[in-house]
This record gives structure tokens, sequence and C-alpha cells, in this order.
């Protein structure tokens, strides 16, 4: 059959399949015309800029500003990665210069921007003034802005970033720090001039460790009266922390009214915490996931304070240690008593809760496919697997209980 005579649904289907395979796309590109859409819908979709202490590199500029590809860029990019480095990482801190950020392509479809930097760089207060409204003109639709791995002079420059995007809902922090004079030691407990105009944002889906941004940049986002009302909540935190413990539940707190997906990933450094977060402020709260990123089991005791007049779906996750030896492979099953009990009674407590848990597999050879799909507890069944390790749970709510696997290191992806 002729590529023309198959149907475009089909085709169009494929491609989409391939979305993240560049090869196939720009070999598909040249087949038929008829796929070129799709395929630059893809290719073009994410573009990423590589920035010197100087200026964005001038090969990277000429793919952006090219007569042949500028118009088709502008079309089809939604996504825009900045990614500021430079070449001598013995130096301290690195500061951006006047015309770093200038000579941003204009994008206008783009929605969808990243700020990164390969290590610690300082954002001046003079180029968040001056240089970083040129971002804002030249992307002027972003509703998703990532930060990471930056230092602001001032917090009312970090909040005048967010301010410069009207349309901006959707934010992620990773190693965002206030740093007054470059020196991140020295405490800043001045409130910024700004501070009401937090307000104005539109933003209520966040992503945030709360362990690794500057205390005064959670403070001003996400607490007080002047805080954040979030919908949407992805955190990292350490419980065993009594103010890191403190600072989260001051932030659900703020949003007790609109909260309404909580994702969680907690780390216990030492023994277990006494305390848990109280989960139950929040009234309109309907998913729920929490994670452990240390210990195999999630500590049973953050379930104690769930909201049950609301709560519609609720995730587990956890870690399950694999060892070879030889050709063979066996999992080394921790004790779920008290966790099967615990969920036991929450599925009982909430009819209708849909639960699921996520079973990520760590250990040697823990990449190796092969091994992975032979292992025989993987061949089993979602009932099988609950009356092994949930048996309570599987007696009172196997139909509303999914089990999901991952396997590697990716402790705060699955």
């Amino acid at each position: 059959m002729h590529v023309q005579e198959l149907p475009p649904e089909l085709w169009n289907h494929i491609l989409d399949i391939h979305r993240d395979d560049k090869a196939t796309l720009c070999a598909c590109s040249l087949v038929c015309r008829d796929w070129l859409p799709t395929t630059r819908r893809h290719l073009f979709a994410a573009i990423a800029l590589v920035i010197s202490n100087e200026s964005i590199r001038e090969r990277d500029l000429q793919v952006i500003s090219g007569s042949g590809s500028s118009s088709i860029i502008e079309q089809y990019c939604r996504h825009l990665s900045l990614w500021i480095s430079h070449s001598n990482k013995d130096r301290g801190m690195l500061e951006v210069q006047d015309d770093t950020l200038g000579r941003t392509p204009t994008l206008p479809n783009v929605d969808s921007l990243a700020l990164k930097a390969a290590m610690w760089t300082s954002l001046p207060s003079n180029v968040v003034d001056r240089h970083w409204r040129r971002v804002v003109e030249r992307t002027p639709n972003i509703t998703y802005l990532e930060l990471a791995y930056l230092s602001f002079s001032q917090m009312d420059d970090l909040i005048s970033m967010l301010l410069g995007f009207p349309h901006i809902r959707q934010l992620h922090l990773q190693h965002v720090i206030i740093a007054p004079l470059g020196r991140p030691w020295v405490p800043d407990d001045t409130p910024p001039d700004n501070l009401e105009a937090i307000a104005r944002l539109q933003i209520d889906e966040v992503d945030v460790n709360i362990t690794d941004c500057s205390p005064k940049v959670v403070k001003c986002l996400f607490q007080g009266c002047h805080g954040l009302r979030l919908r949407k909540l992805t955190c990292l935190t350490v419980l065993d922390d009594e103010s890191c413990l403190e600072t989260f539940q001051d932030i659900i707190n703020r949003s007790a009214e609109t909260l309404e997906e909580l994702d969680l990933t907690t780390h216990i450094s030492g023994t277990v915490p006494a305390l848990s977060p109280d989960f139950r402020c929040c009234t309109k709260l309907r998913a729920l996931c929490l994670k452990e990123t240390l210990n195999e089991v999630l500590p049973p005791s953050l379930l104690q304070y769930i909201p049950t007049g609301s709560l519609e779906k609720l995730t587990i996750g956890l870690y399950i240690q694999c060892k070879r030896a030889g050709d063979k492979s066996t999992l080394q099953m921790p004790n779920l008593t008290t966790l099967d009990a615990v969920l036991t009674d929450l599925s009982k407590l909430i009819p209708s809760l849909a639960i699921t848990l996520r079973i990520l597999v760590l250990g040697p050879g823990a990449e190796d496919a092969q091994w992975y799909r032979n292992l025989d507890f993987f061949q089993g069944t979602t009932p099988e697997i609950l009356g092994t390790w949930f048996p309570l749970l599987h007696e009172a709510a196997a139909g509303r209980v999914t089990v999901s696997f991952g396997r590697g290191k990716e402790h705060l992806g699955f």
C-alpha cells in the first residue's frame, strides 16, 4: 500500500509513538510530504540553548535564527530550555553577564520554559531587571516555568521574574536560593518589598524540594497570608527534621481549601519520626501519593492523618531490594505486616478508595531487563501478589487495588 493510501489517523498515531526518536522522525520527514507537519511538531517541540558566560553560543543561535528554519521553529517549538554553563569548573558561583539572556530568540508559541545551570549560578539584580524582560517579551505565553541551581541577590528579583509571566500556572523549583552579596550562608529575614504581589500570581501547581531551596523562598511563596494557594503539590521533605515537617505542614495548611492532588516524597535519614503531617486539613484532597527515598517501607505513621471525606485515590511507593546469585535473582522481602494492616483499615474506612501500590526494584543488575522479566514474582497476577504481600488488604479490597512495577534507581521518578 502506498503511504498516501494510509488513513491520516493511522500514520499520525505511528509518528506520535516515535515522538522521541529523532532519527526516525527525520527519515519519515523525507518519505512523504504529508508527514511533515507531524514530524516537525515532534522534532521542533523542544529547543535547548546552551548559554556561556558571554552569550548564547553562535552555533545554537544559527539553528534558531537561520533563514531556513526560524519560521518552522517559531511555529512548532513549545518548550525552551536555557542551560547556563561555563568551562572553568574551579571558579566559584558563576555570575551571568548583562547580555547573556538578551539574545534569546522570539518564540511566541512556547508555553514551557526552563532556566537551568550546570552548577550554582548567580543572577544579579541588574540581569533580572533589564535582560529577563527580553526573555519575557520573546516567550509571552509561558504557563510552565522551571528554575534550577540559581541564586538570586534578593527575593524581590525572584518574585519579579515570576510576575513577568501573567499566564504561568505551573512552577518547578530545584536548588533555588537567596544569597545576598553572593553569600548563601548569611541569613536574610528582611521581607521583600513586593511580597503582596505574590497574590497576583496564577500558579496553582508546584514541584519543589523544600530541603534544597532557601527557607526564604519557601516561606515567601508558599507560607503565610501571602503564600500561593495550590491545587497540586509535588514535594520532597525530611520528616525527621522538625523544622522541615513544620514547613511542610504550613504549606498544606495554606492550601487547605484548594489542594486536590499531593505527591509527597519523604526522606528519613535517621530513626522513623514519631510525628507525621496532618493531611486532614485538606478538605478537597482527592489524590495522595506517598513515597520514601531510603527506607524500603513507607512509615505507616504517615497514614494516620488521612482525610476520609474527599480522598479517592491513594498511591504508595515501595522499594524492594533484589539480590543476584549466579544466574538467579531473588527478592529480599521487607516486613509489610504493619503497612498491610493500616491500608486495610483505610480501605474499610473509605469504601470507594482506589489504592495503587508502586513497587520499585533496586539492587545489582536492576537495569538488566532480561533477568528482570524472568523473576517469577513479576509473572504473578495482582491477586497473587496481594495474597503474598498484603493478605489482609487482598481479603478486604482486592478489587480496588492496582499493582505496578519499576526497576533501576529512579528514586524520585516512579
